[in-house]
C-alpha cells in the first residue's frame, strides 16, 4: 500500500506545463495551482491557487510569497521550511498552471516510469500518443487526467501515464546481508562457546 501511495504521489510530480517553454524557467504566477504533499504527513497536504498578491499559506510554514519563483526554487523553500519541523521531509510540489486561454492539444503526455526494485521514478515527456505508448512498452499503466485516475482508455494530450517497472524486492532480496551477518555472528558465538 505504501508503494501505491508513493507511486500515486510520484505521478503528481509530473507538472502539466500548459505550453510553458521549459519547466526550469517557468515562473509561478497568481492563479497557478500548487498541490503540495509531504510524504508520510497527509495532514500537511494542501492544494491551493496562488493568490493575486503572489502568496500561498501552508500548515506549519504560514504564508509564503512564491510568485516569480521557479519550481526548483519553490522546492528548496519548502524543503528548508519543513525541515525545521520534520526530519528529512520528502516534499512533492505539483504545479497546475493557470490554463485560461491555452490550447489543451499543445500539452505533452507525461510518462512516469516507476522502477519498483530501485524505488526510483523517471518522468518522460512524450510529444505524441504513439511516443507515449512506446515508452509504456506493452506494460500495464494507469492514466491520470486532471489530477485523477481515469477509467478511459484513450490517451489525450495533457494526460499522465504511470507504469510500474520491474518487481518490488522481497524480504530476502532486501535483507540478505543482514541475514548472512546474523548467521556469521551466531556461528561465531556458538564456536566460541563450544571450544
Amino acid at each position: 500500500m505504501i508503494r501505491i501511495s508513493k507511486l500515486f504521489l510520484a505521478v503528481f510530480t509530473v507538472f502539466l506545463w500548459c505550453s510553458v517553454p521549459t519547466f526550469a524557467t517557468y515562473l509561478l504566477q497568481p492563479k497557478d495551482t500548487l498541490d503540495i504533499h509531504i510524504v508520510g504527513h497527509d495532514e500537511l497536504t494542501t492544494k491551493q491557487a496562488i493568490t493575486p498578491d503572489g502568496s500561498i499559506s501552508l500548515p506549519l510554514l504560514g504564508r509564503l510569497f512564491v510568485q516569480d519563483q521557479t519550481m526548483s526554487q519553490l522546492d528548496t523553500t519548502l524543503q528548508t521550511g519543513f525541515s525545521k519541523f520534520i526530519k528529512l521531509p520528502q516534499v512533492i510540489a505539483i504545479l497546475i498552471p493557470n490554463s485560461e486561454g491555452k490550447n489543451k492539444a499543445d500539452l505533452p503526455i507525461f510518462v512516469v516510469v516507476h522502477d519498483l526494485k530501485k524505488d526510483s521514478v523517471e518522468v518522460k515527456s512524450a510529444k505524441s500518443v504513439s511516443e507515449a505508448y512506446s515508452w509504456v512498452s506493452g506494460r500495464a499503466f494507469q492514466i491520470f487526467r486532471d489530477g485523477k485516475v481515469t477509467q478511459k482508455v484513450e490517451i489525450l494530450p495533457g494526460d499522465s501515464l504511470v507504469v510500474g517497472y520491474s518487481k518490488a524486492p522481497d524480504f530476502f532480496e532486501e535483507n540478505w546481508y543482514k541475514l548472512l551477518t546474523a548467521a556469521g555472528v551466531v556461528t561465531g558465538i556458538w564456536l566460541g562457546l563450544h571450544r
